[in-house]
């Protein structure tokens, strides 16, 4: 979000095509990730840009608490468009989703 001067961010969630997952996803129109620097965003701090604010642990972190559920984080970006993360977790069909706004 901080790499988002103008434009949107937008969050969703949907169940997967197979229906065993749940899929988060966060998209924004921010500067985009060049293809070089995906595979590291999830390392312990590392930051892509030295000044920016942080520590380069943020999307470490997430990726260590979907791990812990069982999920995974994957990344599609283009740098000058924009990026987005989706986090899919196991879904036990015949839970109830609760629908929040």
């Amino acid at each position: 979000m901080k790499f988002t001067a103008k434009g949107y961010i937008e969050i969703g969630y949907e169940l997967s095509a197979d229906g065993k997952s749940i899929l988060i996803s966060v998209k924004d129109t921010g500067k985009g990730i060049p293809d070089d620097k995906k595979e590291k965003v999830f390392e312990r701090f590392q930051k892509l840009d030295e000044f920016a604010q942080g520590t380069g642990l943020g999307l470490a972190i997430c990726q260590s608490i979907v791990h812990t559920f069982h999920g995974s984080i994957s990344l599609e970006s283009e740098v000058g468009v924009g990026s987005k993360f989706t986090i899919s977790l196991p879904y036990t069909p015949g839970l109830e989703l609760e629908e929040r706004t």
